[in-house]
């Protein structure tokens, strides 16, 4: 099983990135965009978004380089949280034998985690239609269209 001692830090890291991601994240991305407050194509962020903050003056998150701001704060911290039950896992099998349960519950959580990210990749940036944010469907059609 997971060290108690240590089980606490992974929990804190853990929670906090997912606040982190769900506070900073929504105020750099979310608080200039149009779907805030309504249903978005990344997970109904908007509605969260939309509880939290006003509508900046800005046109989208990508006016003035806002990209790598959502880059950096945004999706890292999302990256981060789920990571860190993976990298906490690794750390204890190296430490130590993990449960045979231990297995299936990091079974279970890659298989829910690499659903993530498909669910998020079919129904996410592909659909957004934000034609600045460079891995947005729209953004990716209006490259492929001939001139």
């Amino acid at each position: 099983m997971l060290v108690l001692k240590a089980l606490w830090i992974y929990l804190v890291l853990y929670y906090l990135c997912w606040g982190l991601y769900i506070i900073v994240g929504r105020y750099v991305t979310c608080r200039h965009c149009d779907f805030l407050g309504k249903p978005c194509p990344s997970w109904c962020m908007g509605i969260i978004a939309g509880k939290l903050y006003k509508r900046s003056n800005k046109p989208n998150f990508c006016a003035d380089g806002g990209f790598l701001t959502a880059l950096l704060f945004d999706i890292s911290f999302l990256l981060i949280a789920v990571l860190i039950p993976l990298i906490a896992y690794v750390l204890e099998a190296l430490t130590g034998i993990l449960q045979p349960l231990e297995w299936v519950l990091l079974a279970i959580y890659l298989i829910v985690a690499l659903l993530m990210i498909i669910t998020h990749s079919l129904t996410g940036c592909k659909k957004c239609p934000i034609a600045d944010c460079p891995m947005s469907g729209h953004h990716k059609r209006q490259k492929e269209a001939p001139l």
